[in-house]
Formats: C-alpha cells, structure tokens, sequence
C-alpha cells in the first residue's frame, strides 16, 4: 500500500565565518549563531500538514546519513554567503539517491528571476553581491557551468515573464515595436564577480547594452547615458487614485 505522506528533510547551510555569521554572539553564546532559516519555514507551512518534517540547521546541529536516509524529499535554501556548504549538503544528498529540491525551483515554469539589489556607489559600504551579480550568475553558474537551465529558459524568466507578469506588454521580447531594453554578452563568458568581501565588482561578460532605445554600454565601457525610468504595471496605472 502506498503511504499517503511524504518525510520532509530541510537543511540549512553553514555560513562562513564572516561578518554574517554573528561571531560576537558565537562567543556570549558557545555555538554558531546566523539568520533564522526563513526560506525553509515558509516552504514548510506550505506542505501538507500531515506530512513529516524535520529542519537541520548545519550551525548548530549536526547532519546525519540517518536523516537524509529518512527523506523522501530533500529542500536546501540559504544565502549566497552559504553556498559552500549548500553545494556540499546538495552533493552529498545526490549520492544517497534523494531528491534535491533546490534546483528544481529555478526549473519550475513559474519560477522567474529578479533581484531587490538597491544601487550603493563604491565606499566603504558592503552591499549584497546581489547587486552586481544577479544575472549574471544565473547565466554563468546555473545554465553554463551546472546547466540547471538551457540559455533561453533563463533569459526568458528574467525578461519576458516578469514583465507579462506586471503587463508591460512592450518590453521583455525583441519583436518590432518593442522598447529595446538589451543586453549583448558572451554565452561563454559572463560570470558574477562580486563578493561579500568585495562587493564592488562589475560582472564579466557583457559587452553592449541599450536601455529604451540608447546604449549606455558599449564595447563594455558606460557612455554616460541615463535613460532609465521607473516602471509600473499596467493595471497600476489605469487603477483609480483617491483624490482626496
């Protein structure tokens, strides 16, 4: 008879010892303190509730063959400061024959990619590599080096997809009477350079790029153009505003 339940196995990565891994807490307290594992509670209070679940935080606890012996399906989400040790978990549940969630959400045709990376100029401020990296990582890492997705599947949930999701119909394609918003770069190439370290740092690989229509990129040198503007949904703006 088939069981009507799945065992659920969350693991957590290790962060590194940096400044994201609290070592001023680490010793008032005797043990490695990081973020809470937010990603994974959610995944959790997603599944079915009769399921079975158990979540392993590698900062504190230790990850057994017993328990990745015990999943039906394993989950792995964290920071990309924890990357090291995800790529360690991730390979290790691989050779126990378990299936790996992780790499199955960047494959689901919902999935789209973004990032909320805010602008900081070069200083003394660390911002998240998210910053300078976020596609560029994506196309580096996950389509050429581990081949998680195929080239046009990435580039289209960076492009396409969120901006049908947000109804801007005249951007995210290259079709006649679209906005050229465009990125040229070197499929073999283009790679994310920054780091929590040093943060600052240009990707590589890209060599033009236009926004609405004007280059502000080209031969991999800024021309000083800003032609950006913010966007909003369509539905947004034909909303009704309160006048009072």
């Amino acid at each position: 008879m088939k069981k009507d339940f799945k065992n659920i196995l969350l693991i957590y990565p290790e962060y590194l010892k940096t400044f994201w891994s609290f070592e001023y807490v680490m010793k008032i307290l005797g043990r490695k303190a990081a973020y809470p594992p937010l990603g994974l509670l959610t995944i959790s209070s997603m599944l079915p509730k009769h399921w079975n679940k158990k979540l392993i935080d590698t900062n504190t606890d230790k990850l057994n063959n017993s328990d990745i012996a015990w999943a039906d399906y394993v989950f792995v989400s964290g920071m990309i400061v924890q990357k090291e040790s995800a790529l360690k978990i991730i390979e290790r549940v691989k050779q126990a024959n378990k299936p790996v969630v992780a790499d199955r959400i960047m494959q689901h045709p919902m999935t789209m990619i973004a990032s909320d990376g805010g602008i900081a100029a070069p200083g003394n401020l660390r911002p998240h590599p998210r910053n300078y990296g976020t596609f560029a990582k994506v196309l580096g890492e996950f389509v050429r080096e581990r081949e998680i997705l195929s080239l046009p599947t990435a580039i289209n949930k960076m492009t396409r997809m969120p901006a049908d999701r947000i109804n801007i119909a005249d951007r995210g394609r290259l079709e006649v009477g679209a906005i050229a918003d465009i990125a040229v770069f070197d499929a073999d190439e283009i790679i994310d350079k920054a780091t929590f370290e040093d943060p600052h740092q240009y990707a590589e690989g890209v060599h033009h790029v236009f926004v609405n229509g004007k280059a502000v990129l080209i031969n991999k040198e800024m021309t000083g153009a800003r032609p950006g503007r913010v966007l909003r949904s369509v539905a947004a703006e034909a909303a009704p505003t309160d006048s009072n």
